[in-house]
């Protein structure tokens, strides 16, 4: 008896002593009952554990069956999520004797319900608070009484709630009845309103080293404005534009002060102010380039940034000072102040050179700012061309209008940036003559691909001077093309006029394309492949009087923590005698534009 008894419970169980033993109940799934394609048989197939458990079939029928009768229930809840509130799933029975078999749901759904009655109701009742129409919930009694439809309703509510200037709104019950007769389904949304809030001056905890009257200023609201919820993300905007803060976290108290208004406490943690950065690349055409700077974000406390860099290489030797002052005579106007002194040995010329310049800069419509300045350049000029020695000095007045909306200023991968120049050139004395000059930049970034991560990327640079004739520009105030920031494959400065002698002269114009496919092949690695095309022209426009230069190539990216470390190979498709190298190396940290 015992071992009888002992037979039929691993028969019950499906352990090894048939076929179904060894694990072979294999077995697929049908909802009948409903469109074979149907929104309600996608629902379905993603609900039910029976369908997603497929490649593990358990050992015998009756445990196959034992699973997809837990799957009744979560079936027919999520049938009514979707406002089929009569819905009933059955299970039929087995009917194959062997593998493969068939676990078969009969579906009955019911009526489709639709929203019928719908309510919002208020505590405390206030004539102040006006509930937002059914239109701007995602309401409207007749549409379908989906589940999900119901709860971004009430989400909303609370949303709409708060932007009213109640902050401490909360959801009290959301009750639902479903009208069988009507097949509707009746809502009523209970909300707390909590009280009226009016803003005050925010109290501050942290950031003690920065001017107390600095940080006032960047408060977006007068004293007794009501709340929103945007008032106070602009207000930790603010804080965190300062670049002075690691942490900004604000909150609101829960009762009034004696003067009726609510003051959020700001919790700043502060950044170090002082950072020193260094870097290098290496290209083919120039050599080793070497950059360093000291920053700081905070040099007479009232946000005031100090930047000293210098950048050195076998054709450049600068050194430069940097004082920017937010809040210069208004709130969100900032004064850029700098100095530079510069050496360069450029394939066209030699120089010697000094820069002051003054710029304003005003936040415009997001994420346009724009900008105005006054530069006074004074240089010593030998034109390697005409082996002249020449000197001049120019003020130029620049206004220009910049945007950055990308999502990473380092790697972008989606977004754009813009930055658009117009310049009058007055001389002072020297050679030169007066004249315009314009610059354009424009880049667009796209995913095309999430995982693995395909980006394209392209860039428009135009540069035009106007007003002058071409030997009174001075060289190096020219347009030039070639290299590592231009079109890659062609040396530095070669991709434009030339003198008998194959030395660059440089142009009045100059538009460049530059397009990349970026590719995440790995976690840290990419692949980059470009094609650069463009030119330098000694017109004032350009006229397309010769044809571009083409180079492409491919490149290797590293995601390293102070940003992409490049490497790219770049060849001219067009190889000139005498002029250019079969191919060009550049290495660099970041990407290419």
């Amino acid at each position: 008896m015992r071992l009888f008894s002992g037979m039929l419970l691993l028969l019950l169980l499906g352990l090894p002593l048939s076929v179904q033993a060894e694990g072979e109940a294999v077995y697929k799934v049908v909802f009948t009952g409903i469109a074979e394609e149907g929104p309600l048989q996608r629902l379905l197939q993603q609900v039910s554990d029976t369908v997603a458990r497929q490649d593990q079939p358990p050992p015998s029928p009756f445990l196959l069956a034992q699973r997809a009768r837990k799957d009744l229930l979560p079936l027919e809840e999520a049938m009514r999520s979707r406002g089929y509130f009569d819905a009933q799933v059955a299970l039929l029975p087995i009917a194959e004797a062997a593998p493969p078999y068939g676990v078969r749901f009969k579906v009955s759904p019911g009526p489709l319900y639709q929203l019928g009655v719908l309510k919002i109701m208020a505590e405390p009742a206030t004539p102040d608070f006006i509930p937002p129409s059914l239109e701007k919930l995602g309401l409207s009694p007749g549409a379908a009484a989906l589940s999900r439809t119901i709860l971004d309703a009430e989400a909303a509510l609370l949303e709409q709630t708060r932007e009213q200037g109640y902050p401490f709104a909360r959801a009290l019950s959301r009750e639902a009845w479903v009208q069988p007769q009507s097949h509707s389904l009746d809502v009523t949304f209970q909300i707390e309103t909590g009280p009226l809030v009016t803003l005050g001056s925010p109290q501050r905890e942290g950031g003690e080293t920065v001017d107390a009257a600095f940080l006032q200023r960047r408060v977006p609201w007068p004293s007794g404005t009501r709340y929103h919820p945007q008032r106070i993300a602009e207000l930790r905007q603010a804080f965190v534009s300062t670049g002075l803060f690691r942490q900004v976290r604000i909150t609101l108290p829960r009762e009034a002060n004696p003067q009726g208004l609510w003051s959020p406490l700001i919790t700043l943690g502060e950044k170090a102010h002082r950072t020193v950065r260094a870097g290098g690349g290496w290209h083919s055409d120039r050599g080793p380039q070497l950059h360093a700077e000291w920053e700081h974000r905070n040099y007479f406390g009232a946000g005031e940034g100090l930047n000293l860099s210098t950048k050195l290489s076998s054709d450049q030797q600068l050194l430069k000072a940097e004082l920017s002052k937010p809040d210069f005579g208004e709130r969100r106007r900032t004064m850029r102040l700098a100095s530079s002194l510069e050496r360069a040995q450029e394939e066209a010329y030699d120089r010697l050179g000094v820069n002051l310049e003054g710029h304003l800069l005003w936040p415009w419509r997001q994420p346009y700012d724009l900008s105005f300045g006054a530069d006074l350049g004074m240089a010593s000029l030998k034109d390697l061309s005409s082996n002249k020695k020449e000197s001049y000095a120019t003020l130029s007045l620049p206004v220009g209008i910049s945007a950055d909306a990308t999502d990473d200023p380092l790697d972008a991968v989606r977004g754009y940036r813009t930055t658009l120049e117009l310049t009058p050139v007055i001389k002072l004395y020297g050679f030169t003559s007066n004249y315009l000059k314009f610059t354009g930049n424009a880049s667009g970034y796209w995913q095309l691909q999430e995982q693995p991560r395909l980006v394209l990327a392209s860039r428009l640079q135009l540069g035009m001077a106007m007003g002058a004739p071409y030997e009174d520009i001075p060289v190096d105030k020219r347009f030039y093309a070639g290299g590592g920031g231009t079109i890659r494959g062609y040396g530095h400065q070669l991709a434009g006029p030339l003198d008998s002698k194959l030395l660059p002269i440089g142009g009045r114009s100059m538009l460049v394309l530059n397009s990349e496919v970026r590719y995440r092949m790995m976690d840290k690695l990419g692949l980059v492949g470009f094609v650069d095309a463009g030119r330098a022209y000694a017109s004032a426009v350009p006229d397309g009087s010769a044809d571009p230069l083409v180079g492409v190539g491919l490149g290797l990216r590293y995601a390293s923590p102070m940003g992409p470390f490049r490497f790219d190979l770049g060849l001219p498709t067009k190889q000139r005698q005498g002029v250019d190298d079969p191919f060009q190396i550049y290495l660099s940290i970041g990407q290419a534009f």
